[in-house]
């Protein structure tokens, strides 16, 4: 997969995630900005 095509269905899955903004991360259905929250 080309990298312009990656970068847009990884976009269309935060989307259809809903996350908004950057950084944002989907874990395990839930979603965190910043990588500190996602650091148990």
């Amino acid at each position: 997969m080309a990298v312009q095509q990656r970068y847009e269905a990884n976009t269309r899955r935060a989307i259809d995630a809903g996350v908004f903004g950057a950084p944002g991360y989907v874990i395990a259905g839930e979603i965190f900005w910043a990588s500190a929250n996602a650091v148990h």
